[in-house]
């Protein structure tokens, strides 16, 4: 398993569809979002998660508990 498919794995068994996340922002404000699927790799490579409040995914390094 890879560094990257272990952070998705990682956070996948952390956190449930539903669970409220803190990520931080391009501007580097926090905002709470819901997770709305399982994190995933996008495109074989980059850890991602999709969350209710944005549109889109977001980075997983991004996302503080």
């Amino acid at each position: 398993m890879t560094k990257k498919q272990k952070l998705v794995a990682d956070f996948n068994s952390k956190y449930e569809i539903g669970d409220k996340v803190k990520i931080k922002l391009d501007d580097g404000t926090l905002k709470e979002v819901t997770i709305e699927y399982e994190a995933q790799l996008l495109g074989g490579h980059t850890p991602i998660g999709w969350f209710k409040e944005i549109g889109g995914c977001y980075l997983l390094n991004r996302v503080q508990s």
